[in-house]
């Protein structure tokens, strides 16, 4: 997402706190704060919100902040809490993303934190789910034994699909027009994912045909003499053995990243019909659902056999699979709802007026200067964590004499050289 985002703007420096150094996030506009500790139990680790840590992270004297990105609503409450009365950022705009939710689907423990999940959504403006399915399933099944129908409501018109994207980069240029008679499952082989389906279906299908073979990515084992099980740790080879494959097959009611792998290579999929996977697949009247959809282990057997007989109509529905994939799975085309949600987020800002004397001073000290940091400003003014800062923030980052300047650690609020004067 912050890759996505930085092609399209550039003016965010993201703060992020981790457990360990991050590869991925090695890049100029992101800090990373690698001493968080935290359970390693996932249940415990949602439960799990440590001040003292959050105070180094934080670190209000010497930082500004303009809006919190959360990933975990587990703990939005806490950091909501934590910004708002331990610091000087004052009520700070929150959005963010859902990943993973503990509903009575996934989560199979005794107690969850599910309602500390959707207060923490409330928390928000606006939070990103995988898909409308999840979050009807949420608004409908879970939620009422919680809120009242008008904080419901509430609830809904927070959350909103986030789909998540493929990298432009990582899109095949063209379908593979004369592919390997390889039938892919490439997903855990868990029943979630109905794998003892896919099996059954299989064999039917081996008994018409052994003119195919099967690729489980994820196995440990052959389940048949005629099943590769063979992993491929680099993206490069991985995204070239699913290219060349004929069809994948994505079984289960829930959507899989894993499929987007395989769709991004013009792979066609054949999917076990459900809401979510419609969706994910482009809604019920895109050519996608009504090339590829199955009910039962006969409707498998035999589109399987259909495409593996019909090389065209394979190609076709490959073609279709690859187009939107560039059209519409691309992470250029996806990334604009979650540019939309942080525009949401910082144009709510609200800044002093420049009938402010503080602001005055600050404008002076600042003119005088030429280049200070907020911590300078903070002890200049005399101000503790009693003043909320963030308007004063505000004012200065959209003043037409004053630019904000980064050198990776600290920002400094610079005075602009240029004929208006302060």
């Amino acid at each position: 997402m912050v890759r996505e985002l930085n092609k399209i703007r550039d003016d965010l420096i993201w703060h992020v706190p981790l457990t360990a150094y991050s590869r991925l996030l090695n890049i100029p506009n992101v800090v990373q704060y690698t001493n968080l500790r935290l359970p390693t139990y996932p249940n415990s680790m949602r439960g799990y919100f440590d001040h003292n840590a959050w105070l180094k992270i934080v670190d209000w004297k010497h930082k500004d902040f303009d809006f919190v990105f959360s990933q975990l609503p587990e703990w939005t409450v806490n950091i909501s809490n934590f910004l708002s009365n331990a610091t000087h950022f004052g009520r700070l705009p929150i959005i963010g993303y859902c990943h993973w939710t503990e509903t009575k689907e996934f989560a199979k423990y005794a107690r969850t934190y599910l309602s500390y999940n959707l207060q923490g959504t409330l928390e928000m403006l606006e939070c990103g789910l995988n898909t409308q399915t999840q979050i009807r399933n949420i608004i409908n099944n879970e939620a009422s034994q919680w809120f009242n129908s008008k904080t419901i409501k509430k609830l809904s018109s927070i959350m909103k699909p986030h789909y998540i994207g493929v990298n432009d980069e990582d899109i095949a240029k063209d379908i593979c027009k004369e592919p390997n008679k390889t039938i892919v499952f490439n997903h855990r082989l868990n029943n979630y994912r109905n794998y003892p389906f896919f099996l059954e279906a299989i064999r039917e299908l081996r008994k018409l045909r052994q003119d195919f073979t099967v690729w489980c990515s994820l196995a440990d084992k052959k389940d048949e003499e005629y099943f590769d099980i063979e992993g491929v740790s680099l993206k490069e080879p991985y995204l070239a053995k699913l290219n060349k494959s004929y069809l994948g097959i994505l079984c289960g009611n829930r959507w899989a990243i894993s499929a987007q792998d395989g769709m991004a290579q013009g792979l066609p999929y054949l999917y076990e019909e459900s809401e979510e996977n419609a969706e994910l697949f482009g809604g019920l009247d895109s050519p996608l659902n009504m090339s590829g959809k199955f009910k039962t282990k006969d409707d498998l057997v035999s589109l399987m056999n259909h495409y593996l007989n019909d090389l065209d109509d394979r190609n076709m529905f490959a073609t279709a699979t690859l187009n939107y994939s560039k059209d519409v799975m691309a992470w250029s085309n996806r990334i604009k709802s979650y540019n939309d949600m942080i525009n949401k987020a910082t144009t709510g800002l609200t800044p002093v007026t420049e009938k402010s004397e503080a602001i005055k001073k600050i404008l002076t000290f600042i003119d005088r200067h030429g280049k200070v940091s907020k911590n300078e400003i903070m002890k200049h003014i005399g101000w503790g964590v009693g003043i909320t800062f963030s308007p004063y923030r505000q004012y200065l980052r959209n003043h037409p004499t004053i630019e904000l300047e980064w050198d990776g650690q600290t920002e400094y609020y610079c005075y602009k050289d240029n004929d208006e004067s302060i």
